[in-house]
């Protein structure tokens, strides 16, 4: 186990109290890709702030079972909007991490070149983020995250902005650098077939305030592909994590059936 939840709470403090999360527990072992899914407003980004320390509980902890390491970050978060640093080129971002690890500029060049390349944006390494996709932009947000190598990598919907075409890309590039450099991670997405594809296994989030409504395995083969989607245990996840969320989901539309 490399960190678990236990009984995390938190209430937003204003003229009116907001519960946003209602005793969250979970556990996630090193190497894990857990995926986290449910409807908008059941806390799921609230979660992985309190994870990457940016947001504090009101009750509960989160135990990381592993010494502190001074020098390895716990967590690193790859946002919805890439966050990339408009002033840095493609490179001096995804090598930000190496700098204040404090490794030398020749080191942490030749080391971030490597995860550039990976990706296909070598000819894009002197560009700046404005001059560049959404995709390429994102693409080099989750190099940097991989390359400063943290014990749990945060993935807040990376894929949500970008088109359906490339999003199938994008997880493809995903999984294929999450197996050549094993990685703890936690990742939030509202599409359930993304979900399946990527995860060891999904949490199911929902409520107001929100808690974890299901722990579910993904025990499909790996490495996956979109084929998977024909078959029945690949159906059979989806009902079950769909069945769990549909009502608030319509709820919130406002539709009735």
């Amino acid at each position: 186990m490399i960190f678990e939840c236990v009984n995390l709470s938190l209430t937003f403090s204003s003229q009116r109290p907001v519960e946003a999360l209602e005793a969250v527990n979970f556990s996630v072992d090193a190497g894990e890709f857990v995926c986290i899914v449910g409807p908008s407003g059941c806390g799921k980004t609230t979660l992985v702030k309190l994870i990457a320390r940016l947001l504090t509980p009101s009750q509960g902890n989160i135990h990381f079972h592993q010494p502190p390491d001074n020098e390895r970050l716990q967590t690193a978060m790859v946002f919805q909007h890439q966050g990339l640093f408009p002033w840095m080129t493609v490179l001096e971002n995804v090598a930000f991490g190496l700098e204040v690890r404090g490794l030398s500029r020749e080191d942490r060049h030749q080391r971030a070149m490597a995860f550039i390349a990976r990706v296909g944006l070598a000819e894009f390494a002197n560009s700046y983020p404005h001059q560049l996709s959404g995709g390429m932009r994102q693409r080099a947000a989750i190099m940097r995250a991989f390359l400063a190598d943290p014990e749990v990598l945060l993935m807040d919907e990376p894929f949500a902005s970008l088109d359906a075409q490339t999003r199938i890309i994008m997880r493809e590039e995903l999984l294929d650098t999450w197996r050549e450099n094993p990685k703890t991670v936690i990742y939030i997405t509202h599409d359930i077939e993304e979900a399946i594809l990527l995860g060891d296994r999904i949490l199911v989030m929902s409520g107001r305030p929100g808690t974890i409504r299901a722990d579910i395995a993904v025990t499909l083969p790996r490495p996956r592909s979109f084929s998977l989607r024909q078959l029945p245990a690949f159906d059979a996840i989806h009902q079950q994590v769909w069945h769990l969320i549909e009502n608030e989901v319509r709820q919130s539309l406002r539709v009735t059936t």
